[in-house]
């Protein structure tokens, strides 16, 4: 069966080779037709039993015996294969322990524990919870005093920068205004 398979792929090959060498030229591509037509009458001449072989007979024989009766094809079993199932990058061991290193340590805001974090933490409970408002340190008067101090001299060097800043823009006004005038005046 392999061996007769092999011809006809042959003969196709051949057949084709044939119609391109012709394509160009019609009284070539006139020629091959004629052949073909001589060649056909000659195998309907023959006799054999080949003159009622149909194509499902011949797909019988490539193929085989065709199975007789219901054929029942039952759905495949679904692989889940090694790759991109979730659309991530697989990581290595080496990049894993990067990552984790880079990662900020959580501590315990209580305790200062590693282990776990304030939510979790032991001592929680022990002393009372502190109030908001001790937590917030009491000013005294010279804090108070030093604090509007800072705050009256950044206004003053604020408005010493706006003040410079209004001068030269005035200045340059003032000397373009001029030269343009003495300009005009010589022209």
């Amino acid at each position: 069966m392999e061996q007769t398979s092999l011809k006809m792929t042959e003969i196709w090959f051949d057949f084709r080779q044939l119609v391109n060498k012709a394509r160009v030229q019609p009284d070539r591509l006139d020629y091959v037709h004629k052949i073909v037509k001589e060649l056909n009458v000659d195998l309907d001449n023959q006799s054999g039993d080949f003159a009622d072989f149909t194509n499902k007979d011949q797909m019988a024989a490539m193929l085989g015996q065709q199975p007789v009766g219901e054929v029942t094809i039952l759905v495949p079993k679904v692989c889940k294969n090694k790759g991109n199932y979730f659309k991530k990058r697989l990581v290595n061991e080496r990049e894993k322990v990067l990552n984790k290193s880079n990662k900020r340590i959580r501590k315990c805001k209580k305790c200062g524990a590693v282990t776990y974090g304030s939510r979790t933490c032991p001592k929680k409970y022990e002393e009372p919870p502190k109030k908001k408002g001790d937590t917030k340190q009491m000013l005294t008067t010279l804090d108070i005093v030093q604090r509007r101090n800072k705050i009256l001299h950044r206004r003053k060097e604020r408005l010493k920068q706006i003040l410079l800043i209004d001068l030269v823009v005035s200045l340059k006004h003032y000397y373009f205004s001029s030269f343009k005038s003495f300009l005009c005046h010589y022209n």
